[in-house]
Order: structure tokens, then sequence, then C-alpha cells
């Protein structure tokens, strides 16, 4: 214990943190996780209100979709003490504990391994690469941490070129080694640099693997073949705590039922080899073969997570408005770049970590109060998110399997093509289907409101482009349309336990799932003060998906100012049973 550091934790209580991997830890550019939401906008979905005004308590386990900015929020009250634990539910946790409690699993998963085969002779220097590749391989997170890369950078980014947040992660490192002169210490730990450097770096990025490193070291923090790692045993449990969830499986027996075994490498068309004389083998970890279905399970909380809170479609419009603020205020609001010289925008902070480390959610913070009269516009959409005043959610509908992948469908309006012919690979961003979408939307909608203009003689509305805009949601196990567990490795005491092999769907249950990924389109307007607009906008939309998906899109009907419900559709009305 004398060379650790100890923290304490919801999940895993006290544990201990290596000294050097502390010399990281005790940074700037480590602590900015600190500002940095785990689950981005799903913070504004998923909260518990303890408020004297009201005196009303949520229950976690339904959490409300709604917020309190005007609360006067007391989690002392009487009535609250049963429930304390609830303040920890509110999806307001950090990327800081998620990195720490990373770092500390793949310490533990190591320590489990080792005890079980000591003829793996993992070293010390082994063990600190892959507990630092834990600790850091979030550091290259933004604001609302994937909407800023996966939305404002990928937008900002010119058209071709890929940036994603480990590739900041390493960046970071390397700022951090340097600026703070960690190489003596890491040297004296017996760590190469800049070679061990490189290779935790790997081992965040999930490849290329380095020859000669062992391989099965590769599927403790960011396993790139199979997506059961250290990464996600924290973000489940962790997440589940905060959203009021339950998780139906148990990393830490999952990490006790596990070995290394070495198996073929897999072919071109993804079998393994078999035969030959020539045939190449890899370490992996594989699983006890009763574990099967708990890998189903973490899959399955995987898909339920995603389901429940991370593409939710509140989240996604905060998100949403986030990324347009930020947009919106990249031109004009700046930070000091590294040379101490000159500055650098939001956009381009990503190539100079100087400036990077500064860019947190505190960004939001800084444009609400920055006297640039030229950041009002992202200004007024952080009020209306502040104010709850968010774009309005129109509606969305499920795209349907294809069974002639093949086969290029547009979907434009007219199309009255079975739902079984329509592609999924077609509905991906930036596909000109979903632009052909839009379009159909909105001619739909804008004939609706011509001839509600000629019938009452007033002026002639029309919807455009820049008051809707479409969105996709993909939800799948991890492997997109595949199934995961058959990347998957199991082993079993009766057959041997260095002969493991892999098991069929049909070996472990008849009841589990045959797809592994849905998308949902999803249609919103930015004006949700416009009741008329988002009504017709919502009859359109319907309109669309009959004619064209074949399925009648599940959405929201639109209340009035007043706050009357719209009128019952005569579709909707049932006719009264006669007695």
């Amino acid at each position: 214990m004398a060379n650790e550091k100890v923290f304490s934790d919801p999940i895993y209580g006290q544990f201990g943190i290596d000294a050097t991997c502390c010399l990281f830890v005790d940074t700037p550019e480590f602590q900015r996780l600190r500002d940095i939401k785990q689950l981005g906008g799903t913070a504004f979905v998923y909260q518990v209100c303890l408020c004297d005004s009201c005196n009303v308590l949520l229950n976690p386990q339904q959490p409300r979709l709604r917020a309190f900015p005007s609360h006067n929020f007391s989690p002392f009250q009487s009535h609250a003490r049963p429930l304390l634990d609830s303040l920890s539910q509110s999806a307001n946790h950090t990327r800081f504990e998620h990195s720490l409690g990373v770092c500390h699993l793949a310490s533990r998963w190591l320590d489990i391994l080792q005890a079980a085969q000591p003829d793996l002779n993992i070293t010390d220097q082994e063990r600190l690469c892959v507990q630092l590749a834990g600790l850091c391989h979030d550091l290259g997170h933004g604001p609302f941490s994937h909407m800023f890369d996966a939305h404002f950078i990928k937008d900002s980014l010119p058209l071709g070129e890929k940036w994603n947040h480990e590739n900041a992660s390493n960046d970071m490192i390397d700022h951090i080694v340097k600026m703070h002169n960690l190489a003596p210490a890491l040297q004296e730990r017996g760590l190469s640099v800049p070679e061990d450097i490189d290779f935790i770096k790997t081992l965040i990025a999930g490849q290329p693997r380095i020859p000669g490193r062992k391989e099965f070291l590769y599927d403790i923090v960011a396993n790139k073949r199979n997506n059961i790692d250290c990464d996600k045993f924290d973000y489940f449990q962790r997440d589940t705590l905060h959203l009021g969830l339950k998780m139906p499986f148990s990393a830490d027996r999952l990490m006790h039922c596990s070995r290394v075994v070495t198996v073929p490498y897999p072919t071109s068309n993804g079998n393994e080899s078999s035969g030959g004389t020539n045939q190449q083998s890899q370490q992996v970890i594989a699983f006890q073969e009763k574990e099967a279905y708990s890998v189903y399970e973490l899959f399955q909380t995987r898909y339920a997570l995603h389901k429940k809170a991370y593409q939710h479609r509140v989240g996604q419009v905060v998100d949403l408005m986030h990324c347009e603020a930020l947009k919106l205020a990249d031109p004009y609001l700046t930070i000091p770049s590294g040379d101490g010289i000159g500055t650098v925008r939001l956009s381009e902070s990503i190539r100079d970590m100087s400036a990077y480390r500064f860019i947190t959610d505190a960004v939001f913070s800084l444009i609400a109060v920055h006297p640039d009269p030229r950041l009002a516009p992202a200004k007024a959409i952080l009020d209306d998110v502040k104010a709850r005043r968010l774009y309005a959610f129109v509606g969305e509908t499920l795209v349907q399997p294809h069974h002639n992948i093949g086969e290029n469908v547009s979907p434009v309006a007219g199309n009255k093509r079975n739902a079984s012919q329509m592609t999924m690979a077609q509905w991906k961003p930036g596909l000109p289907g979903l632009d052909d979408i839009k379009s159909a939307v909105l001619t739909l909608c804008n004939d609706s409101l011509a001839t509600a203009s000629r019938s009452n003689n007033e002026e002639n509305l029309t919807v455009t482009c820049d008051d809707i805009f479409l969105e996709t949601a993909t939800i799948n196990y991890g492997c997109k349309a595949k199934n995961p567990v058959d990347r998957v490795h199991f082993y079993s005491r009766k057959a041997g336990l260095d002969a493991p092999f892999q098991m069929h769907p049909s070996q472990i249950g008849i009841c589990l799932p045959s797809t592994f990924e849905e998308k949902w389109i999803r249609l919103f307007c930015r004006h949700p003060e416009n009741v008329d607009m988002c009504s017709r906008l919502r009859k359109a939309w319907e309109k669309w998906c009959m004619s064209c998906v074949g399925k009648v899109s599940v959405s929201t009907p639109v209340k009035f100012s007043d706050g009357r419900p719209p009128p019952i559709p005569r579709t909707a009305v049932r006719k009264k049973l006669k007695m």
C-alpha cells in the first residue's frame, strides 16, 4: 500500500491506484475529466428532484423526463433521508471516476488471470502499462463526451478526415509526459520511453497490435475483437447505478470465470482457420462455458442502456442543441494556443493539447457569460435548453430489416415498396436517403399548410429545411448487425481448460435474439412554440411513414400552448361496446 493511493468509489468501495498512475492523475490534463459529464445530454433526462417548494420525491427507478431548473434543491430534508443514495442517481457522474474505475478493474482482472495461470508471467511493467491505458483511455473526450466528437468535430472536419477521442487520448498522453517531465519516473519503474508509451497507446486504440507483446493484454481495456473489456464493465455498472437501472450480469463473476487460451487467427471471412502446418495462433481471454448466457446478458445490457438512456430522444435533442451552440460560437470563441502567442478555435483545439485541456463542459458557461454580441445566437440556444424549450419531437419510425441487401431502394414519397425491401444501409447519416425523406415530408406538410391557408384566406406559411431536422439512432449489441457472442471463446473443465471452443446460439438457448441491430429515424422541429406547424409535420410524417415504410410512426401528440391536448384523430376513436 505504500506505493498506492487509496480512492473511494460508490461501486468498488476502497481501492488503490499505483503511485506511478497517480503522477498522471495529479495533472491538470487529467483533472479536466472532472468537468466532463459521462453521459452528456442524458443528464437532462434522468434526474432526481428533492424539492422543498413542492415536496416532490421522484422514484429513481422511474425517473421523469423533466427538469426542475427553478426548484430549491434540498437533499437533506427529512423525507429524503431514506433515499440519500438517490443523490448519485442523476446521471451527472463524470469521466474522472470512470477512468479511475477502469484502471482499478484492469489491475484486478490481471490479478485474477495471474493467480489462475502463473505461467502467464505478467510482469510489473506490463501491469503498469495496462493500468495506465485504463486510466488514460478517455483523456481525449471533449464537452458532453460523445457529442463533441460524434457531432461537433465530425461536422467541423474537412470532408474525408476522421478523428475520434482515442486519437486525442493518445496525443494527451504524449503531452502529459512531455509537459510534466514524467519520462524519468516512468523509466524508474522499468518502463521504456517511448516504446512502452507506444504500447499504452495501442492498448487504448485496441489496434494495431505490436508484435512481440502479449496479445491477451489487448482484451483488457479496449477489446476490438468482441467488445468485452474493463471499459464496458465499469460504465455498465456506473451508468446503471446513476440512472437508477438494474444490471443483470456480474462483471466480477465474469472476470473470475475467465482464463487466457490459445486459438487460431481468424481467416479473411471471419471464421477460424483449421489445419495446415503454417497455422498461426493468438492468445485471447475466454470465459467458462456456464457463463455463456451471462455474456449474452452483458450485450443485452449495452442494448438496454442505448435504448433507454444513451439514445433517448430527449437526450439526443439536448446534445444536438448544445452542438448547434458550439457551431455558432466556434468562429468567435478562441483559446490561447500552446505557443503562447496565437489563439485557436474550438474546432481547432483538437490539434493543440495545450489548448484542448481547457475544453470541457465549462465551455458552455463561458459562452453564456461572454460579452461578445456575436455569441448571442449560441446563448439563446443554451438558454432554451435551461428553460426546457427543447426542439419538438415530431415522430420516429423503426427501419425494418432488409432481405434483399443488394437492392438499392430510394426512400422517396410515393414509393409503395414493402418494408422488407428497405435496406438499413441506405439510412446511414449523410446518404441521399435522409435528404429525400426530409424533402418528401416538407412537401406533404407545405401542401397541407397551403390548403389550410386557401380555405381560411390567410397568408401562406411555408416550412423550410431549416425548420426541421432528421436524426438516426442505431442501437446494437456492439458488433453492428452481427452477433458478438460468435466472437467469444469458451472453455470447460470437462473438455479441458486449454481446449477452447465457440458456442452456437442453439447450444445456449432458444429464446435468444436473432437480430442484433436496429435503426430508428427521428424527426424534430426547431419551433416547438408553433403548435400548428408541429401538428401538421406530425401528420405529414405519419403519411410518409405509411406510404414508404409501411409502418405507422411512433410519435408524441403535440400539446396546445394552453396545455390542452390535441383532438383525438377519428381513426383512434373506439366505438363503445354494446351492453
